[in-house]
Order: structure tokens, then sequence, then C-alpha cells
């Protein structure tokens, strides 16, 4: 992700469904886009991965997902899905490519990568049970 898609990310997060279970974007369009560019240039040059979007073959973007570091010193997987395309496969497709960059690329296994997921969050919850990550609850 790149701070030109900020605009795209905004229109998935207009649902307020969106962000019952995670944090909200900021309200101002800029400082995302500020935000997303000190990520981009700290994040994703330091480490080489992050948070990637999730595009259609026709290139809408129709979420985001990926992995990170985490202040444990592990490694966390995050995704979200605008709510016209949940249910459809496109998260578990997105994050199974990820889980197979992050043993190809860093030598990762599923059990080294783990889903903060609050616990209502029952999309989520099947989503990690099905690509075999451990979950840890909040809320």
């Amino acid at each position: 992700m790149v701070p030109e898609d900020v605009e795209e990310i905004y229109h998935l997060y207009k649902h307020p469904e969106i962000t019952r279970y995670m944090e909200d974007l900021f309200a101002d369009m800029e400082e995302e886009r500020a935000y997303m560019k000190s990520y981009y240039n700290t994040i994703y040059k330091f480490y080489g991965y992050g948070t990637w979007l999730i595009t259609l073959k026709d290139g809408t973007v129709i979420g985001r997902a990926g992995i990170e570091n985490n202040a444990d010193g592990g490694f966390e997987m995050g995704y979200m899905l605008g709510l016209e395309y949940q249910h459809q496969g496109y998260a578990l497709e997105a994050c199974r490519g990820i889980l197979k960059y992050a043993k190809e690329n860093l030598g990762l296994d599923k059990k080294d990568i783990i889903c903060r997921i609050d616990k209502n969050n029952a999309a989520s919850v099947r989503l990690a049970e099905k690509l075999g990550l451990t979950m840890e609850f909040i809320s």
C-alpha cells in the first residue's frame, strides 16, 4: 500500500460495520496519507513486508491484509475486506498467499504467526481457524 491508495481504503471503511471490531482510520484523510507514507518509508523499507492491498484481477481494491512484527517480538496477521466482498473466499485466498510468502521468504511457519481477534468477530475467528493460526482474543 502507498499513500495514493488511501482514498480507496476510505471507501471500504465507510460502512460502520467495518470498524465494529477494529480501529478506524484517521478522520482526516490527509492525516491517514501521512501515516501511510511513514508506514511505507519505515516498515516496508526496513522489513520488506507489511500490509498489502487485496485487489480483484481488474485492479478493484477490496481490502487489505498482511503480517507485521508485534510488540512481543513475534508476528501478527491482520486482514480486512470491504463489506460487499466478505464471505466470498477473498480473505482466505489472500491470507493463504501471505502465509506462503512468509514461509518462502521469511522462514515463518503458521505457528509463528498469531491473529489478535475480538472474540465476538465470528467471521474473523472462522478465517483464522481455516488458516490454522493461533488466536489471541481481545475485548
